[in-house]
């Protein structure tokens, strides 16, 4: 930064020197003024000033809009160095998940998460095979009072007929005692 400050100070320097041989130059060249002795003319002194400052103003407008310029073009170039580098580990990362390669650690942590989730696996078809069978063995035992019911059913069934026949005749035996 601080060579462009140098390099615009060095070049104003310039041009107020040669803005001053033209100046001195035009005054010799009208000998009558320099014969006479006459001071500077004031109002070409201040239109030389006048020219000076316009323009390192000038170049100032136009150096800071080249450096507004040059750290804007900064700003994308490193915006676009970050995004190639995420870009590129992001496919680095992807192509390794592609063809199974990985360093140590992440091979090793697949390999744990594959263990644990075979473990789980297994303790889930013991759960299930336990379910199953505690299913079936509570089918069969259903099936055994349903036909142990049916069995009191029918048992109840020709009781009430035998006490329906035995009230009969127990009916008609008073019946006879009462006549």
């Amino acid at each position: 930064m601080t060579f462009q400050w140098t390099a615009v100070a060095a070049f104003l320097y310039g041009e107020i020197a040669m803005a001053e041989d033209f100046y001195v130059s035009s005054l010799e060249q009208n000998g009558s003024i320099l014969e006479q002795d006459v001071p500077y003319n004031n109002s070409s002194v201040d239109r030389l000033v006048s020219c000076v400052l316009r323009r390192t103003v000038t170049l100032l407008t136009q150096l800071a809009k080249e450096m507004a310029s040059h750290a804007a073009l900064e700003t994308q170039v490193n915006d676009a160095t970050e995004a190639a580098k995420k870009y590129m580990a992001e496919n680095e990362r992807l192509q390794e998940a592609l063809s199974g390669k990985g360093d140590g650690k992440k091979k090793e942590s697949a390999d744990a998460t594959e263990k644990k989730l075979k473990e789980e696996v297994e303790h889930l078809k013991a759960e299930l095979q336990k379910t199953s069978n505690a299913f079936h063995k509570a089918k069969t035992e259903v099936a055994a009072v349903k036909k142990q019911s049916e069995g009191l059913r029918r048992e109840y069934d020709h009781l009430m007929k035998e006490f329906e026949q035995l009230q009969q005749n127990s009916n008609k035996a008073e019946d006879r005692k009462d006549l």
